[in-house]
């Protein structure tokens, strides 16, 4: 056999590979394999970055409204810089939503070069990322984007593979600051 029929049959083995092994953990076209990344209902939110041990420490009625009035760099909930909410969720496919949230500045001056990443994780491993940067906002000003929240099939298999559990960080830097969010959910 020559060198490039070996390289076609190892290729297509690896693309069988691929597809037997969505097979075998259920993710075809017709299974519910995640319901929503961004699940409405049984949100844990933190906002001043978790605890350790994984467990939020958001407090019930910031857990209950699906967002958060945040926590200062050090920790502490009192100084919320901003506030982090999430305001739409709509469905681009299944294992795809286009969530729009908001951004508000609540200090009492402008934000300065501000910067806001996102990460999701399942398990320790990063299964999606984006950033998005503001010259400014000003005082109470709030910026609404949003984003596509596309998995891949392999990506949706790690977090099934972990219960559904996902975590979402959201970190706002601005000259002289930061705050995190974390979001805890289950969503297959």
């Amino acid at each position: 056999m020559s060198g490039r029929n070996v390289g076609i049959v190892v290729v297509s083995l690896a693309v069988a590979g691929v597809v037997v092994g969505a097979l075998a953990v259920d993710l075809g076209p017709a299974a519910p394999l995640v319901d929503s990344v961004f699940d409405e209902t049984g949100t844990d939110v933190d906002a001043s970055g978790g605890d350790d041990d994984g467990s939020s420490t958001a407090d019930s009625e910031e857990a209950e409204s699906g967002g958060s009035t945040g926590g200062s760099d050090d920790g502490s909930a009192a100084e919320a810089e901003f506030r982090f909410d999430v305001r739409n969720i709509d469905s681009c496919g299944q294992t795809c939503r286009d969530v729009t949230v908001a951004l508000t500045n609540t200090m009492n001056d402008t934000a300065t070069n501000v910067e806001v990443s996102t990460e999701i994780y399942t398990g320790g491993d990063e299964i999606w990322s984006a950033s998005q940067s503001f010259p400014a906002v000003e005082s109470t000003e709030t910026k609404t984007r949003t984003k596509r929240v596309d998995l891949g099939y392999l990506d949706a298999a790690k977090v099934k593979q972990n219960g559904g559990e996902i975590r979402i960080e959201t970190t706002v830097t601005w000259d002289g600051g930061e705050q995190s969010f974390t979001e805890r959910r289950k969503v297959a």
